[in-house]
């Protein structure tokens, strides 16, 4: 049977009766195909896939550190090569990688460390005296010493057109008068001290004469990456993290013949040594524009963050092995839930690999590389496992330990000082768990390298999406990729916030809101203009916290003048009715990392997205009208992650969240109109801080653009972006809800909600839910009330306080299972059998990296089982749980699961 068939076959297959007496409606097939997409990176289902390469250069390097006396390991080639491909690709029509002429990285040796990544052999460096090598992290003087850039002199980069810089890690930032790299005579020179004494500022000659202080104090840390570049007779640039801090007014001089030091610059033949620790370093015989200066930013941050700590074995999409066979078990969805489902499967004796998802090029989804550093749970007891690990290590990393295993709160650390009241009310049990999301992404990526204490060796294969599913005997044989690979294992997870791999395996599937039923799903359905279960239509309101009326029309008061952007149609009561079934989901959103520190901040571009119109913000626009004393924190959800670190999510009538019908084709868009569904979201999310920040229209209140104006991007974060992507803007998309499961079990919202000490209708415990019902609008509508015309805001509920006193609502183990007659071996995690109610408490995160540890144990006794059918573990239960909770060789920080049987 080919795939068309088998979709063909399950929607003519009734719903299960609790299915059907919730107006579940299924996801039928139609020519919008996952597999319908003709366009990607790598093409789409060759004949023969081509080997893999790594980038000439690459390899280049792996010889010279060979020759150095140490082997590159495929994880760090990967990661160079990472780098490498960037800089020779981009910024597309003007790459990095040729105006180069020397770039290094600290290395695992001294002597890997001198090679010369551009031109192995060229330029290499040469040490003079005593240097300190932190492996695979930083070089530092010691004692005097230094490194000469053998044979590359300031006289042979065009004196008009040069750049040079640095990434430091300063051991105390403690302000000097050194230089970190460069050469000068008597009257010109190319030098960097990237934090100047005497004003707290950077230092540098570019071509010409010392400029003692360039920028503003706050500018500068002698921390990360800091560069200059030279591209007239009149003036050069100072960059700091891939910023333009200032162009500075410096006639160009000849330069000298010197040759060029690190560590230190010839002054003159006499060294000024450096008191810096040097990650990385580069020299450029052109001026590098901005676009330049933030992809290579980026670059190195990378190196850095990835090198000084854990590295993926990856392997890119399109590439061989055609058939990947060599695994009990393959995850499918490179998210937080993937890595511990992987991981937990290795440590229960099977072999894993991830394959990531139609757009994952980063491990860990929403909170790693998704902005979601904010995490929502009513309960921090509730998460125990390799969950409440992640979470620990996070803070670990920040510098915070054990965010709820101790009576008090530790002593913190500046960087952490922000994370005090949070942990306080962590430890009181309440709902705010924070950290940045750059924690969280490497806590995953720890995990899947062995080389770290609780690491394993997993490799992932990138991919361009799961395009079909080979199913025989009621079980997924394989399934294969748009890229051209095809995967076969013994039993599968998807662990993807689209459950591509469930849809392509022919399960039985829904999109949407059910008919609302009774007790909690008389939530559930179309909202229009009800105030119940938290629904809050007419969202605007002004800075007191009083609704504000936003005229729908064009012409205020003018029904015949057309509705404004964003409005959908007019609700009239009863059309639709109330409570009956749509197949619309809540709004994605870009959950934007931000920051007030100008010296880590990327600016929001000044120019506006494709397709701006001031006229798409207008819901905004007269709602500012209304109440010109509206604030930032009138309009975003703003919480502090790190001390002027803030994760941005949506309040307000219009915010963060793209309120568009586009949330909902996208959970069953093919993945050419995916792509063009991401682009309009991130069109929307930059074009409404261009509004704020730079628009002309004079409804903006003052408070809100002087704000605005304060806040970018974070250069610290989303250094590693998808192929072609923004740095330092999110990777993942923030996708709420979709796809689901239509199971022989649907856990509703009353099973949430029971009462503390009740029985629940299924004991089978895998994960804990411990959060609000919480859904996001779906819709603008415009509405008469009687007596004015207004714009509402339709779908949003908001249930609190839900699962009895404890806050902790079990979650059972038939959530994760296809509908009999679906595959026997697959288990299904974020969009599982659950209504659209109980969905909106079981999406948050905390349950979702839990059911990814239980769904790695369930497959590992399917597999020892000999029958991989993880759906006949249902009936034995009492065997799975033992095992859940038998887990030996806990990680640090890890503990053991609490799966309550009880409500």
């Amino acid at each position: 049977m080919n795939r068309r068939e088998l979709l063909a076959s399950v929607a003519a297959v009734l719903v299960s009766e609790r299915g059907r007496a919730f107006g579940i409606s299924q996801l039928q097939p139609s020519e919008n195909h996952l597999n319908s997409v003709e366009e990607g990176k790598s093409g789409s289902d060759p004949a023969v896939l081509p080997n893999f390469a790594f980038e000439p250069e690459t390899e280049a390097l792996a010889v010279a550190w060979a020759a150095a006396g140490t082997t590159m390991t495929r994880r760090r080639k990967c990661t160079v090569n990472r780098g490498v491909s960037r800089l020779k690709h981009f910024p597309v029509g003007d790459p990095v990688w040729p105006c180069l002429v020397h770039l290094g990285k600290a290395g695992p040796t001294l002597a890997t460390s001198r090679i010369n990544i551009k031109t192995p052999g060229t330029y290499d460096l040469t040490q003079v005296g005593d240097v300190t090598l932190v492996a695979n992290a930083t070089v530092a003087a010691s004692g005097g010493g230094y490194f000469r850039m053998t044979g590359l002199t300031c006289s042979s980069l065009p004196p008009t057109s040069h750049a040079v810089g640095v990434f430091s890690l300063s051991p105390g930032a403690v302000a000097d008068m050194s230089s970190e790299i460069g050469a000068n005579g008597a009257t010109s020179g190319i030098t960097l001290g990237i934090w100047n004494s005497a004003a707290n500022k950077l230092a540098a000659r570019c071509g010409g004469a010392l400029v003692p202080s360039i920028g503003n104090a706050t500018d500068w840390d002698g921390q990360y990456f800091n560069a200059i570049s030279r591209d007239n007779t009149g003036n050069f640039q100072a960059y700091r993290n891939g910023r333009l801090v200032a162009d500075v007014a410096s006639t160009s001089v000849p330069l000298p013949a010197q040759e060029m030091y690190l560590l230190a610059a010839n002054n003159n033949g006499t060294p000024s040594g450096s008191t810096r620790a040097l990650s990385s370093w580069f020299v450029a015989a052109r001026n590098l524009t901005a676009a330049q200066m933030q992809e290579l930013s980026a670059v190195l941050t990378m190196w850095h963050q990835v090198m000084s700590t854990a590295e993926l074995d990856t392997h890119e999409a399109g590439y061989q092995p055609q058939n990947v066979t060599s695994y009990d078990a393959i995850v499918y969805g490179a998210t937080a839930a993937g890595v511990l489902a992987a991981r937990s499967l290795a440590r229960e004796g099977h072999s894993v690999c991830i394959v990531g998802g139609w757009r994952e090029y980063n491990v860990s989804g929403m909170p790693g590389v998704g902005g979601l550093g904010w995490t929502d749970s009513t309960a921090p007891t509730a998460i125990t496992g390799l969950a409440r690990y992640l979470i620990n290590r996070a803070e670990t990393l920040a510098g915070d330990v054990f965010w709820i295993d101790r009576a008090s709160p530790p002593t913190l650390t500046a960087t952490a000082r922000a994370q005090a009241k949070h942990i306080k009310t962590l430890l009181l049990g309440t709902s705010k768990i924070s950290f940045e999301p750059r924690h969280f992404e490497q806590a995953n990526r720890e995990l899947l390298d062995p080389s770290f204490a609780g690491g394993a060796d997993i490799p992932v294969y990138w991919s361009t999406g799961a395009i079909s599913g080979d199913v025989a005997g009621g079980q997924i044989a394989s399934f294969t990729t748009r890229d051209g690979r095809t995967f076969h294992a013994k039993v599968f997870i998807d662990c993807s916030y689209e459950m591509d791999l469930a849809y392509v395996s022919g399960c039985t599937m829904m999109v949407g809101r059910e008919k609302a039923g009774s007790g909690m799903e008389a939530a559930d359905g179309f909202r229009g203009v009800q105030t119940t279960f938290g629904t809050a239509p007419n969202l605007a309101v002004n800075h007191a916290g009083v609704p504000v009326k936003i005229d729908p029309w064009n012409i205020p008061g003018d029904t015949k003048s057309g509705l404004i952007a964003g409005v959908q149609g007019v609700f009239t009561n009863g059309t639709p009715a109330n409570g009956s079934a749509d197949g619309k989901v809540q709004s994605m959103a870009y959950r934007l990392t931000l920051t007030t520190r100008p010296a880590y901040m990327i600016p929001f571009p000044s120019t506006p997205p494709a397709g701006y119109s001031t006229s798409k913000y207008e819901i905004l626009l007269r709602l500012f009208a209304a109440d010109p004393t509206l604030v930032l924190t009138d309009i975003f959800n703003i919480q502090t992650l790190a001390p002027g670190v803030y994760d941005f999510n949506t309040k307000n009538i219009m915010s963060s969240d793209f309120v568009d019908p586009a949330s909902t084709e996208y959970a069953t868009a093919n993945y050419a109109r995916r792509e063009e569904i991401i682009r309009l979201h991130k069109d929307y999310i930059l074009g409404l801080w261009y509004l704020l920040q730079h628009d002309a229209d004079d409804r903006i209140p003052s408070a809100i653009r002087t704000a605005a104006l304060t806040h970018g991007l974070s250069a610290k974060h989303y250094f590693s972006p998808n192929w072609g992507d923004q740095p330092n803007f999110n990777s993942q998309i923030y996708v709420r809800s979709g796809r689901r499961i239509v199971g022989d079990y649907v856990v509703t919202a009353d099973d949430l909600d029971a009462k503390d000490g009740t029985t629940p209708r299924s004991s089978k415990t895998v994960a804990v839910a411990a959060y609000d019902m919480d859904s996001h609008a779906i819709e603008y509508r415009a509405y008469f009330d009687g007596t004015n015309w207004r714009v509402i805001i339709e779908g949003n509920l908001y249930i609190t306080p839900t699962s009895g006193v404890d806050k902790k609502a079990p979650i059972p183990y038939e959530y994760m299972l296809p509908r009999t007659g679906d595959p026997s071996n697959l288990l299904c995690l974020f969009g599982g059998s659950a209504t659209n109610v109980a969905i909106s408490e079981i999406r948050m995160e905390p349950p979702f990296w839990q059911m990814g540890q239980a769904a790695a144990v369930a497959a590992a006794l399917a597999i020892e089982n000999g029958d991989n059918s993880v759906k006949a573990l249902a009936t034995n239960y009492p065997a799975l749980r033992a095992r859940l909770l038998g887990v030996r060789s806990l990680l640090a920080g890890e503990t053991s699961l609490s799966l309550p049987t009880v409500n």
